[in-house]
């Protein structure tokens, strides 16, 4: 355990979305490979429900000092799931920012351009303009601050990174599970630690 956490100190080699292709080994080889990235892929929605569901309860249940233990049960999860996203950051950052803001700023870019549809049945098709907006710019800023991971060699994620890209997650999905109100403030907090931690990168190699 105290070597796990010696290494989290240390730059990891990120995992580049290349790795995450088809390759030309033989096909058996494939098809182990191909089950264990889909078993990541499983335990890392599991830990995204996980993750969201904890902050729901977080937000949702009032404190009952007369009911402690009822009201720990749900807290455990939360730190169970940060631990498992510090650990994993540089398997699971370059393949998520890809996957979900890639086709989110698409999305908001068509949305903003096109304006809304009221009649879509897609919801997207239907956002106001301004709400297209900001999610274009939180998408744009974003994948110009982690751009470092979607290369095809992309930069070692660092300690900071880790904490900055596992807060960013979690602020994420805690916007999520919160009533939108403007300005969204956990979503400009994870941002900020998204900054921080390209502002230290830079740092490092000027």
């Amino acid at each position: 355990m105290r070597e796990i956490f010696r290494n989290l100190l240390e730059p990891t080699p990120t995992v580049p979305l290349r790795g995450l292709r088809k390759d030309h080994c033989p096909w058996r080889k494939q098809v182990v490979s191909g089950l264990l990235q889909a078993a990541r892929w499983i335990a890392g929605f599991c830990v995204i429900v996980l993750t969201a569901a904890s902050l729901a309860r977080w937000w949702a249940l009032p404190w009952d000092p007369n009911a402690p233990i009822a009201f720990l049960v749900g807290w455990w999860t939360l730190p169970a799931a940060v631990l498992i996203m510090l650990v994993t950051t540089h398997r699971w950052a370059p393949f998520s920012i890809a996957f979900f803001l890639g086709p989110g700023l698409r999305r908001a870019l068509v949305a903003f351009i096109g304006g809304p549809v009221p009649d879509s049945p897609i919801i997207w098709q239907r956002v106001p303009r301004l709400e297209a907006f900001e999610l274009l710019a939180y998408c744009g800023i974003t994948i110009a601050l982690t751009w470092r991971f979607l290369q095809d060699r992309p930069a070692a994620t660092t300690f900071v990174d880790r904490c900055a890209l596992t807060y960013f997650a979690v602020a994420s999905l805690g916007q999520i599970v919160v009533p939108y109100r403007f300005p969204p403030l956990l979503l400009l907090s994870g941002m900020t630690a998204l900054f921080i931690a390209w502002v230290t990168y830079r740092f490092r190699r000027a």
